[in-house]
């Protein structure tokens, strides 16, 4: 079975919240993982452009920043 990132940091977020707290992996990837979820929940009820306008809204960055956040989320 092919995993990519999301599915990752889900199966593994014990071990991902113990690394982040001893500095081995950067505090932004769980953040990352918040907004991916939000993003996800988005689009099941607009359309994906209108998904990344809420999600970049809500968070306050630009949704160029929600691309690229979706992109490497969506990464194997």
């Amino acid at each position: 079975m092919v995993k990519n990132r999301y599915s990752t940091l889900n199966s593994e977020f014990e071990m991902i919240k113990k690394y982040v707290c001893l500095g081995l992996i950067p505090i932004h990837i769980l953040t990352w993982k918040t907004i991916y979820e939000f993003y996800l929940d988005e689009i099941l009820y607009h359309s994906k452009m209108q998904a990344y306008q809420n999600t970049a809204e809500n968070y306050r960055v630009s949704e160029k920043t929600i691309r690229n956040i979706v992109a490497w989320m969506r990464c194997i």
